[in-house]
C-alpha cells in the first residue's frame, strides 16, 4: 500500500526538463540530418554534475531517502525499499541550471491531498490526447473514454504505475462491449475479462462478423439518435408547410 501511495504522490514527477527545447525535439526536414542538442554540464551546489540539454532551465526527480540518509531515485528503488520508506522520506529534487539545487520532503499531514492530486493528474493525463480507434482516428464516444479510464484503473490496482498498455485502439470498445454482452448474455465485467488480451485487429474483425455487426450497427444508431438532439418531426413538418411545388 505504501508503495502505491509513493507512486501516486510522485508519479507525475519523473526526472525531466521543466522547460525543454521544443524545436530540438521536432523532426528534422527531409534530407537534412537532425540537429544535435547542446548539452551543458553543470556542477551543482552539492557536488553532483548534472547535464542540461537544449534550453532546459530546471530538472526534477522523485527520490526516497534511505536509512543511511543517502538518496535514491524512486524509479531505481526496489519494492522492499519502497515498502520500508515512510512518507516523510519521500522527496523531490529540483536542479537549476545555475547550480542551485533544492530537495523537498513530503509532508505526511498532506498525504491524502497529494495522493488525490496525483490520481487526478494521472487519470486526466490518460485522456488528454483523447481515445483512438483501431484505425487511428479519434473516438467521440464518451463511453469509450470511460472504458479507457477503467483500463488504467485496473493497471494501477495491480501496482503497475507507468506500464505502457499494449494494444491501444480503445475507441469503439464501448459499442463492441455492449454488443458482446447482448450476444453472450454475460455481464460487462465477464466480457471485458475475456477479451482483455485481444488485439485491436481481433476486435475489429469481430465487429465485422455477420452475427455481431447487426448488433453493433443498431447500438451505434441508438447512440447517435440520443446525442444528435435533432427534432426530425419538426423538420418534416416544416417541409410539409411548403405546400405543393409551383407549376412550371
Amino acid at each position: 500500500m505504501r508503495s502505491m501511495i509513493l507512486g501516486t504522490v510522485l508519479g507525475a514527477m519523473p526526472m525531466e526538463a521543466a522547460q525543454s527545447d521544443a524545436a530540438a525535439g521536432a523532426s528534422a526536414p527531409s534530407g537534412k540530418p537532425a540537429q544535435k542538442r547542446e548539452v551543458e554540464k553543470v556542477r551543482m551546489q552539492d557536488g553532483r554534475e548534472v547535464e542540461f540539454a537544449g534550453k532546459s532551465k530546471m530538472l526534477k526527480e522523485a527520490l526516497i531517502r534511505l536509512p543511511d540518509s543517502s538518496y535514491k531515485s524512486l524509479d531505481d528503488a526496489t519494492q522492499e525499499e519502497l515498502n520500508q520508506t515512510p512518507i516523510e522520506n519521500v522527496a523531490i529534487r529540483m536542479d537549476f541550471r545555475n547550480g542551485a539545487t533544492r530537495t523537498y520532503h513530503a509532508n505526511p499531514a498532506l498525504t491524502h491531498r497529494k495522493v488525490a492530486h496525483g490520481m487526478l493528474q494521472k487519470y486526466g493525463d490518460n485522456l488528454a490526447a483523447g481515445v483512438k480507434k483501431a484505425d487511428g482516428t479519434q473516438s467521440d464516444d464518451l463511453d469509450d473514454w470511460a472504458l479507457e479510464s477503467d483500463a488504467l484503473h485496473e493497471q494501477i490496482q495491480k501496482g503497475e504505475w507507468s506500464k505502457v498498455r499494449v494494444g491501444g485502439g480503445g475507441g469503439g470498445m464501448s459499442v463492441l462491449l455492449q454488443a458482446l454482452m447482448e450476444f453472450t448474455g454475460r455481464t460487462a465485467d465477464e466480457v471485458k475479462d475475456h477479451i482483455k488480451d485481444w488485439t485491436p485487429a481481433q476486435k475489429q474483425q469481430l465487429r465485422m462478423d455477420p452475427e455481431i455487426k447487426p448488433i453493433v450497427d443498431r447500438i451505434e444508431q441508438e447512440k447517435a439518435a440520443k446525442t444528435s438532439h435533432v427534432d426530425t418531426g419538426a423538420l418534416k413538418a416544416g417541409l410539409k408547410s411548403l405546400g405543393a411545388a409551383p407549376a412550371a
